[in-house]
């Protein structure tokens, strides 16, 4: 009798779920499905389209920097056909030219970032070296005083990593003024 009782338990089970998939999703489900389907390719084609325009967007950063360090590339020419002139002051105008034209546009060094850390050291060592041949040495700009003095000032005050961040800055915009 048990077993008579067991089978017709499964038979039963087996019966209400045949009789639940036969009937389907509901309506409410198919259209939840497809706006589930519609939303993830929605957000595939925006990846795409955002995949694309970084692309397009690096493409013309290179191509900039191209340019760019092709322009470094003629200061930095000028100033050691100066220097072989000894035309120091000549020469370290060009170079000071050079840095500051590559800081002015860090934005695209990520394009190709080491061609543009070279050029960035290699025109800076040439300024350096152009420069302990100045008599008298070139002035500090008041500009960069500033900014020099601004984060020393922070330096003392300091106290949490973005602090840090900020004087850094501070530091690095007096140098982008007076490379030297």
């Amino acid at each position: 009798m048990h077993h008579v009782r067991t089978s017709c338990g499964v038979v039963v089970i087996a019966a209400g779920l045949l009789a639940g998939c036969a009937s389907g999703p509901s309506p409410e489900d198919l259209s939840r499905q497809a706006r589930e389907q519609a939303e993830q390719q929605e957000r595939v084609q925006q990846a795409r389209a955002d995949e694309e325009k970084r692309q397009a967007q690096l493409q013309k950063d290179r191509v900039d920097l191209d340019a760019l360090l092709a322009s470094v590339t003629a200061a930095e020419q000028r100033g050691m056909a100066a220097e072989q002139r000894g035309e120091h002051r000549k020469a370290f105008q060009e170079y000071v030219g050079a840095v500051q034209t590559l800081t002015r546009r860090r934005d695209l060094w990520a394009a190709n970032l080491d061609r543009a850390m070279q050029a960035n050291q290699t025109v800076r060592e040439r300024l350096f070296n152009v420069t302990r041949r100045l008599d008298p040495p070139p002035a500090v700009p008041e500009e960069a005083e500033r900014y020099f003095l601004r984060g020393m000032a922070g330096m003392k005050s300091a106290a949490s990593a973005d602090d840090y961040r900020q004087i850094t800055k501070e530091f690095v915009k007096a140098l982008d003024v007076a490379p030297w």
